[in-house]
């Protein structure tokens, strides 16, 4: 599967992985200020590490058409802004579960 990031020339960022280490960091860290404005953009945050069939209908924009799924993107950027690294993961559970509903609806590949 090609993820979003990979598509639009974004940054791979495996956010479980991220996060988990955030925790235990200075939230003055040089790292944890990266994180900050990686989950501020489509192209890295953890919406942008999903399937690229998910990419929405307007390639510049890069959001997501779905609603649902935009808005937990929004959650997961304020979540991460704000230091709220455990709300941050479970917010990225949400996106990903909602992105396997999204991709089991799209039509099979012939």
């Amino acid at each position: 599967m090609k993820t979003i990031a990979e598509v639009v020339g974004g940054t791979l960022v495996d956010w479980r992985k991220e996060l988990k280490l955030a925790r235990r960091r200075s939230i003055k860290s040089p790292k944890t200020l990266r994180l900050h404005n990686l989950s501020g953009s489509w192209m890295s945050c953890a919406v942008g590490q999903q399937d690229a069939r998910l990419l929405g209908s307007d390639a510049w924009a890069i959001a997501p058409d779905d609603y649902e799924l935009y808005k937990l993107g929004m959650d997961f950027c304020r979540a991460v802004k704000e230091n709220l690294f455990s709300k941050a993961l479970g917010v990225l559970i949400q996106i990903e579960a909602r992105a396997k509903e999204l991709v089991d609806k799209l039509p099979a590949a012939e």
